[in-house]
């Protein structure tokens, strides 16, 4: 599900890598300290996403358009629906308590494999 987001009408700046991490209460040499860092390519974003109110972390948003480069916003509106899942609160939330991130493979942040048990694929990417 997309949510709606306006712009803020505020210049474009998005933050340090210092203040994400900040921002995040990260632990210094954790595992969601690396994927903050590997995770900054903001020209993925839409400009207005650098000041809009929404409370997933830049480098969330950018993680997951790598992972999800089929989800492309409508560029036509900047006030468009950009297409971010609701559930991506909840992951964020969990990464903060987590920030050793079981289960994440940074080699091959969104590789599947097949259930040992036969059912399905699982998601070793951590955040997908």
């Amino acid at each position: 599900m997309a949510r709606q987001r306006k712009p803020s009408g505020r210049s474009q700046k998005w933050p340090s890598v210092e203040e994400q991490l900040r921002e995040s209460k990260v632990v210094h040499g954790s595992a969601l300290e690396q994927l903050i860092r590997d995770n900054q390519d903001f020209e993925l974003l839409h400009p207005d996403e650098a000041n809009d109110s929404l409370p997933i972390p830049h480098w969330l948003r950018v993680h997951w358009r790598k992972q999800h480069p089929e989800e492309v916003p409508d560029d036509s509106s900047p006030a468009a629906s950009y297409p971010y899942p609701d559930v991506l609160d909840s992951i964020y939330e969990w990464m903060r308590i987590h920030q050793d991130l079981p289960g994440w493979h940074p080699e091959k942040p969104s590789s599947r494999r097949r259930s040992p048990r036969g059912g399905g694929s699982q998601a070793s990417g951590g955040a997908e």
